[in-house]
């Protein structure tokens, strides 16, 4: 109905009128349907014009219900559809499951259509013993005839996984006892303690004591050290401004990059690179020392030291001490 309405209103072609010379052509007042004329007027172009785009309407939505139509078609013979698996030189047929596979009676290769399907020991030999399909592996039963889920191929894919588990762990063990404990090397002292502590407790690579280095420590059983190693030694911070003078100073005078790391292996209280290594070897966060500020502030791993306010005494006694009271009388 729609296609005809839109055939009918094609047909419909408006009149011209040729001038006196005949090389012009206007067109009239009258249309023409039909064969007939009709007077053209605004009511009739606005019917035409509805009459048109309800014709396109009707036949869009013809269209739109055949093409739903092809594509139930299609999914249903999609469903209905069997798998066929090519194995070796004969076509199988799988069932829903995936479990099994059956010989399609008849079925061969087009280089192999002379084999006679009569002939037992022929599907022996055309069909392999084990076949892995979409990652699952088929055993062959028979003579060929239908092919099974290997049931063992799983258990055997989880005890090789469990085995390559195991050896990851094994592995990840070894590592972790070819690290010192950071525990240990930086404080001294591990919680764990040296049997359940799965990293190394070298008391050799303990890093040195503060005080010491600063002449006031007096605990006699100090877990750190009291050696002066350039592996464990902080850098002088008057040696980076230029200012030492100090020829038996025990810090480290490397010349360091101000905008260079800070040491990983210092912080953890051994740097086995000692006086070679281009990094910082100090506790305390750069960036605070020079602004006072860290921008990474409770997660930086450095010492932010507090400032000591100089206050101001307000006390005349210690204001005028040493000065003698002027007398004005």
């Amino acid at each position: 109905n729609g296609s005809e309405k839109l055939r009918v209103l094609r047909t419909s072609q408006p009149l011209y009128t040729r001038s006196a010379n005949g090389f012009s052509l206007h067109r009239s007042g009258v249309r023409s349907v039909d064969g007939a004329s009709l007077k053209w007027t605004k009511s009739l172009e606005k019917r035409s014009r509805q009459a048109n785009q309800d014709a396109t309407k009707a036949v869009a939505a013809l269209e739109k219900h055949c093409r739903k139509k092809t594509d139930k078609g299609g999914v249903k013979a999609g469903t209905s559809r069997e798998r066929i698996v090519l194995v070796g030189l004969v076509r199988y047929k799988m069932d829903p499951s995936k479990r099994t596979l059956q010989r399609i009676q008849g079925a061969f290769s087009s280089e192999n259509s002379n084999v006679s399907s009569s002939s037992t020991g022929a599907w022996g030999l055309l069909t392999p013993r084990r076949a892995s399909i979409g990652g699952a592996v088929y055993v062959r039963m028979g003579n060929g005839n239908q092919l099974v889920r290997d049931p063992k191929a799983s258990s055997r894919a989880l005890a090789s996984e469990k085995v390559r588990w195991s050896l990851h762990n094994i592995r990840s063990r070894v590592i972790k006892k070819q690290q010192y404990c950071q525990f240990f090397t930086r404080f001294g002292k591990c919680k764990k303690g040296d049997g359940k502590c799965p990293y190394i407790h070298d008391a050799g690579k303990v890093a040195v004591c503060t005080k010491f280095l600063k002449g006031s420590c007096s605990n006699v059983s100090c877990l750190l050290t009291h050696k002066v190693l350039p592996e464990r030694m902080p850098d002088c911070s008057f040696f980076l401004q230029g200012l030492c003078i100090n020829e038996e100073c025990p810090y480290r005078h490397v010349n360091v990059n101000p905008d260079a790391p800070v040491c990983e292996g210092f912080l953890k209280g051994y740097c086995a690179s000692g006086d070679q290594c281009n990094k910082k070897h100090t506790y305390v966060c750069p960036a605070y020392a020079a602004t006072g500020e860290c921008p990474e502030r409770a997660a930086c791993k450095l010492h932010h030291p507090k400032k000591k306010e100089r206050t101001r005494e307000v006390s005349t006694k210690a204001s005028t001490k040493g000065e003698k009271k002027r007398r004005y009388f």
